[in-house]
């Protein structure tokens, strides 16, 4: 290595080329046609996406106004507001439904679908899924005796059909009669074809013999307990030693405000927990439903409608007035009321129709009816003695047979005496309706005014015939 110093010309291209690199680095950047991104620059990170706008909801939104809109099931709680001092049988949201449904379960009933193409309408296909179950209980059971008491104990039941159009299948329905059982059923492993049944739902944890009476279009303002208390003694009174009342709830709406929180109103609706001990606890008092139960209630005078299920289509106008439950087509009263108001629009007696008058007159035209005394009598006898005349003289027949014409006294019963008109206006046919003694006053009268001259003030002469 010498101690030479670069020369002129050495100096002069160092300048040159460090020129070039300072222009280089100063060009703005191109875009490339290799599609090769420079690894010394990092890549720019993506934009954040924006959030979304949304527009302000104002505070009287009104989501759902059309009250036929179906939508999510609401959500009630109850408080029981009779009895205060007994602990409660069945918490109310395990009692049964009030009104009875094709999608509602039976008390302890586990109701599972049954696979596509398992059509229960056929007896073999039924017979045999009902054999595939009490075999699966037999062999399926945690112990021999266990299985021993389900298999006793569990009765199959096959409601219709359901499900939509697209979608349509069997449901199948175990039945048991204590809740221990219930319990066991549920959690039993039913399958079918080594797959696990489906469990569409299941029913209240009740015996059969206990039904929800619901009362409603109570006044929010009442006073709740004190109500309970009177529905309570309005129940068992109908049937004391079999009706017995356990509990009685007030049902309230959960309702959501718009920030989130939640409240809850009043309904105007008792649900009553009742039991009918007169029946078996594994049978449904239906016969004493239909005969003994009425189907409306009177509370501090005022009559509410009563719901549960197996309710007959009572008699409104009786309501809770009726000694017997009875429907409004067999309501004695109204047949009462109907005998009473039917009249005869001939005789306008009660008690019969018009076809069954006893005073119909004869329809056959030209027939005398033998029941109008003012009927007239029919002479065919050469021989017949002539009538005699007030004076005694005899008026002669007009022709040897003759027939008594009816009354020939003038059209217009103005125009005659007092006692003509009044004979005319009776009439001498049985169907005229008889004059008022008030109508034959008037009559007299004015036949009277007519044969008086306005301007002499004496009596017109009557014309002769």
């Amino acid at each position: 290595m010498s101690d030479q110093l670069p020369s002129t010309s050495d100096l002069t291209e160092l300048s040159d080329l460090m020129q070039g690199v300072l222009d280089h680095n100063q060009e703005p950047e191109v875009d490339r046609d290799d599609g090769l991104a420079d690894p010394s620059v990092p890549p720019p990170p993506p934009p954040a996406p924006a959030a979304p706008v949304e527009p302000p909801t104002p505070p009287n939104a009104v989501v759902n106004d059309d009250p036929f809109i179906r939508t999510n099931r609401p959500i009630f709680e109850y408080i029981r507001v009779w009895p205060l001092h007994r602990p409660i049988f069945v918490p109310a949201e395990d009692l049964p439904d009030s009104i009875p449904g094709e999608f509602v379960i039976p008390p302890l009933t586990v109701r599972f679908r049954l696979p596509h193409g398992v059509n229960t309408n056929l007896l073999l296909i039924e017979t045999n899924t009902r054999t595939m179950f009490f075999n699966q209980i037999a062999r399926n059971s945690p112990t021999p005796e266990l299985g021993l008491q389900l298999f006793r104990a569990v009765e199959i039941g096959f409601p219709n059909q359901q499900g939509r159009r697209d979608d349509r299948y069997f449901p199948v329905d175990l039945t048991v009669s204590s809740s221990e059982h219930f319990t066991m059923l549920r959690n039993f492993p039913f399958t079918v074809n080594g797959e696990p049944m489906d469990v569409i739902g299941v029913g209240p944890p009740t015996p059969a013999n206990l039904l929800s009476i619901t009362v409603t279009h109570l006044p929010v303002q009442s006073e709740s307990r004190n109500m309970g208390c009177e529905i309570a003694k309005a129940i068992e009174k109908i049937d004391k030693e079999g009706v017995k009342v356990h509990d009685v709830f007030l049902r309230h709406q959960v309702l959501t405000l718009p920030d989130g929180s939640t409240i809850s109103k009043k309904c105007g609706v008792l649900v009553a927990s009742v039991q009918f001990t007169s029946a078996p606890p594994d049978e449904f008092p239906d016969e004493i439903l239909k005969h003994h139960f009425p189907g409306y209630i009177k509370i501090r005078g005022l009559h509410y409608q009563i719901s549960y299920v197996g309710r007959i289509n009572h008699c409104t106008d009786c309501r809770a007035d009726a000694r017997k439950p009875h429907e409004k087509d067999d309501c004695p009263r109204r047949a009462q009321n109907l005998e009473r108001l039917r009249r005869c629009y001939v005789c306008r007696s009660p008690g019969h129709e018009a076809k069954d008058c006893p005073n119909k007159p004869n329809e056959t035209p030209g027939s005398n009816n033998s029941s109008d005394p003012n009927a007239q009598t029919t002479t065919t006898s050469n021989d017949q003695t002539n009538p005699v005349t007030s004076s005694g003289s005899e008026n002669p027949p007009a022709s040897s047979t003759s027939v008594a014409q009816p009354d020939s006294s003038p059209q217009n019963p103005l125009n005659d005496s007092s006692a003509d008109a009044t004979t005319h206006a009776s009439g001498s046919s049985s169907g005229t309706r008889p004059v008022t003694r008030q109508s034959t006053r008037r009559t007299t009268e004015m036949a009277e005014f007519m044969d008086t001259d306005p301007l002499a003030g004496a009596k017109r002469p009557r014309p002769t015939d």
